[in-house]
């Protein structure tokens, strides 16, 4: 399995070098970035059933294992670098069996749950669930099943989203699984009931993100007609 090393950053499963995430440019993802790594250690201690637990597992220097279906999570691990320097990461990006959101509930838990035992073999002191489909429907059953801190994407990003927003209307774009789920529609409703929540599934921007075709016109194309309806 091809491993990647930079600085206090392990990599498991991916063909890409970390620099080529110098910049965050996934919609919505990609905007709440900049606070989710100190959100994750704060709701570490948030979490009551792991009130008694924090102690034990986030002080020390075991590293914080961190997954994705893919290679979109580096994002997270970058941003978990610049504002934890001091914490080691183990990533993993199961990109043999990307993507999650065109399977089944029951087939991304399955895989989140290996996921989880891969990184837990290695000795790590938290989960960090970096992928919005797996957040979406299995972060109940990780929390469960293992006796260590599993935070996942959709509370900071609804929460950021609802901070942000200036008009009560939130635009929300992922996979079909993601939007299928109403994952962020019913974190944003819990937060404020008065917000207004646009979803739109986007399947094809795992690929072209997988490709790093960001730039190519291909994907300017159908980012347009994904997201047309959501500037209306």
């Amino acid at each position: 399995m091809p491993k990647v090393s930079k600085k206090n950053v392990v990599v498991f499963n991916c063909r890409v070098n970390f620099n080529h995430f110098a910049v965050a440019d996934v919609i919505f993802y990609a905007e709440f970035l900049q606070t989710l790594s100190c959100f994750a250690v704060k709701r570490v201690g948030q979490e009551k059933n792991y009130k008694k637990r924090n102690n034990k597992h986030m002080n020390n220097n075991k590293p914080i294992g961190v997954f994705d279906s893919g290679i979109g999570g580096l994002t997270v691990v970058k941003r978990f670098a610049a504002n934890l320097p001091n914490e080691n990461i183990i990533y993993f990006g199961d990109t043999a069996r990307v993507p999650y959101g065109s399977k089944s509930n029951s087939t991304v838990i399955e895989y989140s749950i290996q996921n989880t035992n891969f990184l837990l073999n290695r000795n790590v002191k938290a989960i960090v669930v970096a992928c919005n489909t797996a957040s979406s429907v299995a972060i109940s059953a990780l929390k469960e099943k293992f006796d260590v801190p599993v935070i996942g994407m959709i509370e900071p990003g609804a929460e950021m989203a609802v901070r942000k927003t200036k008009n009560k209307k939130i635009g929300v774009i992922g996979t079909r699984s993601t939007i299928g789920n109403k994952a962020y529609s019913k974190e944003i409703k819990k937060i404020n009931a008065a917000v207004e929540v646009f979803e739109k599934a986007c399947p094809l921007f795992v690929p072209l993100a997988e490709e790093g075709w960001t730039d190519h016109q291909a994907t300017i194309e159908i980012a347009e007609d994904y997201l047309s309806e959501l500037c209306n």
